[in-house]
């Protein structure tokens, strides 16, 4: 009231104070805009609030002309907002998960509803900011590895292979398996005489050990091996060996050379 400022404009200010020095000084020296410090304050970790600052400083770059090359520029509000949500948040709008649950297993950690660290709960974020994202991406990843592992549990009681933590963090990209991943789902389409086919239907009982994984929607999937899937097709007669590279004929300059070569090496090895 003595200042005559709404109260979001305060805290964010109250925030901005309480940011590590790196970050005030970028902001005093005119480097980093009050605004995207405010998003950076949101970020409770003290490191990654130090590695956004270097992403939203040196990210981009144009061209000056008095060094005469390409130097770094600081991002606009709207791409350092969208880089911190992308690399430093994570959504709740699609979390597997129940945003209500407080009991993970033999954990107990505070809903996302309630949790003071969800956007929604953070006073004096800029406007227009996404209410319902995460700021603390290790929780967010403890609670999704203990809703996987309860999905998994019956399948690992069975003695079935799962794929659970990191490992099943790096399989999925953009939604679906990464191209990188050495699995295939096991409902794999194989394209066969102009039509796809399920590989199950092709190999039957030759059909590779399952294991099993949760996909970013929460649901359980088997997944199979892509070697282990391409020798079965083999195997089975519905996919060709790859092709042994025959060497490549030595010329005659070759020829000559590699014998001038070893029978250096025989003279040497006589001496």
């Amino acid at each position: 009231e003595r200042l005559g400022r709404k109260r979001s404009h305060i805290y964010s200010r109250l925030r901005l104070a309480d940011l590590p020095g790196p970050i005030k000084d970028a902001i005093i020296q005119g480097k980093l805009e009050a605004t995207i410090g405010s998003l950076l304050s949101s970020i409770p970790d003290e490191k990654q609030q130090l590695a956004a600052l270097e992403d939203v400083l040196t990210s981009e770059q144009e061209y000056d002309e008095e060094v005469g090359s390409m130097v770094p520029k600081p991002m606009s509000f709207r791409r350092a907002k969208d880089l911190i949500e992308r690399e430093y948040r994570k959504s709740l709008k699609d979390a597997p998960f129940s945003l209500d649950e407080e009991r993970w297993g033999d954990t107990k950690l505070p809903s996302c509803q309630k949790c003071p660290l969800r956007t929604g709960n953070i006073e004096g974020l800029p406007s227009g900011s996404n209410p319902n994202v995460c700021t603390q991406p290790n929780c967010y990843a403890l609670k999704m590895e203990a809703h996987q592992a309860s999905l998994l549990a019956p399948y690992q009681e069975r003695g079935e292979t799962v794929i659970v933590g990191k490992a099943a963090a790096k399989l999925w990209q953009y939604g679906g398996l990464a191209h990188s991943a050495p699995y295939v789902r096991e409902d794999y389409q194989y394209w066969l005489k102009g039509k796809e086919v399920p590989i199950q239907k092709l190999l039957g009982k030759a059909m590779p050990l399952r294991a099993y994984a949760v996909d970013p929607k929460g649901k359980v999937v088997g997944l199979v091996r892509k070697d282990e899937v391409d020798a079965a097709l083999i195997a089975a007669g519905v996919k060709n060996p790859p092709e042994t590279e025959k060497p490549k004929p030595e010329s005659a300059a070759e020829l000559a050379k590699r014998r001038m070569t070893e029978e250096a090496e025989v003279r040497a090895a006589d001496n």
